[in-house]
């Protein structure tokens, strides 16, 4: 019998949020593809051709981004060390925001910084199953 782990609440947090913003992906991805659709449908000249590539495209990446996105957020949810891994970098990768030398940026680290702190507590290491030695 499988013993079941108590999810950490800031990583339930962290997956609600992956997966509402990968569903708002997923839309918006669909609106662009089919907006450009309709955009070709409308004027269907050269033109409109390239419009509906364009929004096609961007919807393509949208789409495929949003579908990382919810496989990310499915890891948290359900504790795989990958997602763990994955969660670090990107938030590792997001310290870099404060270049930006703006208050995006500064505020962009800075959650970036409080998530890289939230994975290194122990409990949420033992949640994930990551035997890493850096703690805090």
């Amino acid at each position: 019998m499988v013993e079941e782990r108590e999810r950490p609440a800031g990583i339930t947090l962290l997956a609600v949020l992956g997966f509402l913003t990968a569903g708002l992906g997923v839309l918006f991805g669909l609106l662009l593809i089919v907006g450009g659709g309709v955009i070709n449908s409308f004027f269907g000249n050269q033109i409109a051709a390239q419009e509906f590539a364009i929004f096609a495209g961007a919807g393509v990446i949208l789409l495929i981004f949003a579908l990382i996105g919810l496989a990310i957020a499915w890891g948290l949810w359900t504790g795989k060390s990958w997602a763990w891994w994955i969660e670090v970098i990107l938030s590792a990768l997001g310290l870099l925001s404060i270049l930006s030398m703006n208050l995006r940026g500064l505020v962009d680290a800075a959650i970036a910084a409080l998530i890289l702190w939230y994975m290194f507590k122990p409990h949420v290491k033992e949640f994930f199953g990551v035997q890493v030695s850096f703690s805090t």
